[in-house]
């Protein structure tokens, strides 16, 4: 079902992984739905897709003078919020 859409770049594919997933996406109830995705992160953990063995120096920097800038922990920031 996913292998190689939007961020997928390791083509992995596991049938028991789609299925909780279209469940979770078809699940009203938020404790039933917190415990599929539960079942299917650990499904991710065991098959273990990739692996991160090296990463970047990332150089971050503000100014005082943009109070209302957040910056994140991921690559991509959000500027709409300055002023």
């Amino acid at each position: 079902n996913n292998k190689g859409i939007g961020p997928n770049f390791t083509f992995y594919g596991n049938r028991d992984l789609d299925t909780l997933i279209d469940q979770g996406t078809q699940t009203f109830d938020d404790n039933k739905r917190k415990e599929i995705y539960e079942k299917a992160q650990r499904l991710i953990y065991e098959d273990m897709p990739w692996m991160y063995i090296c990463y970047g120096e990332t150089l971050m920097a503000a100014s005082k003078d943009l109070p209302d800038f957040d910056m994140e922990a991921g690559y991509a920031q959000r500027f709409k919020n300055i002023r």
